[in-house]
């Protein structure tokens, strides 16, 4: 099947106030969360290896950070692509 694309996962990122000690005051402020966006094509690849390494599914949640929504997700992806 060949070699495995690489896996881009970009963190999501939310607008907070946070405290500037510097200035005395709170400001808005971009700031990364715990979580994780993948493209149709990071899933893909996540499932493939998933298949292709037959590993414990909770090493592959671990290593991409994937919450148990995503999972789903991936379950279809990968009954889906690789099936075929």
């Amino acid at each position: 099947m060949g070699a495995i694309p690489e896996v881009k996962m970009r963190q999501k990122t939310e607008t907070r106030q946070v405290y500037n000690e510097e200035l005395g005051c709170y400001e808005w402020k971009e700031v990364e969360t715990d979580k994780y966006v993948f493209d149709e094509t990071d899933k893909i690849a996540i499932a493939r290896e998933y298949h292709e390494r037959r590993c414990p599914a909770s090493e592959i949640v671990a290593k991409y950070h994937i919450s148990s929504a995503v999972v789903v997700s991936f379950r279809c992806l990968a009954f889906r692509g690789l099936t075929n």
